[in-house]
């Protein structure tokens, strides 16, 4: 159920809604992308990680829907044709290097940029909308497991 809160939907101007469905794009393809790393490589722990990833994009794009519909607008429901080649690359990426984990961290990694700069495009336009702190809090979660990710490359790249 959503709690309309007067003052977000107030300052959710067109640009705004426009930039939350852009990101929810974004946070689908990253959701889509990681669920697909898992599911190519060999090492459990690995996916474990990235499905736990995965479920976090999940949540916050369920979050970031909720702002919207609070807009009285409809979410998207997919990702961006980029996000679907990008899944697809890395999948064929893994498949032609057996379930490489090194590979298949390099591209999950690569991915995750795309995402994190989403959100440091978007934050600057918002300054001041209510859903900031919202978006400061999804944008920490996001960096957080980036870092994951990008730790768990660097530490498979120094053995």
């Amino acid at each position: 159920m959503t709690t309309r809160t007067p003052e977000v939907v107030e300052k959710m101007t067109s640009e705004t809604v426009e930039a939350l469905q852009e990101l929810l794009q974004a946070l689908r393809d990253s959701f889509k992308h990681l669920k697909q790393a898992a599911e190519s490589i060999e090492d459990e722990d690995f996916a474990t990680t990235f499905h736990q990833i995965a479920a976090e994009r999940f949540d916050i794009g369920n979050k970031i829907g909720q702002h919207i519909i609070e807009a009285d607008e409809q979410p998207v429901t997919e990702g961006t044709w980029l996000g679907s080649v990008r899944t697809f690359w890395t999948s064929m990426r893994a498949a032609l290097n057996s379930g490489n984990t090194t590979v298949v961290l390099i591209e999950a990694e690569r991915a995750d940029d795309a995402l994190v700069n989403r959100f440091r495009e978007l934050l600057p336009s918002i300054a001041g909308n209510p859903l900031n702190d919202k978006l400061l809090e999804y944008y920490g979660t996001i960096k957080a497991g980036h870092d994951r990710v990008l730790a768990l490359r660097n530490a498979l790249q120094s053995k």
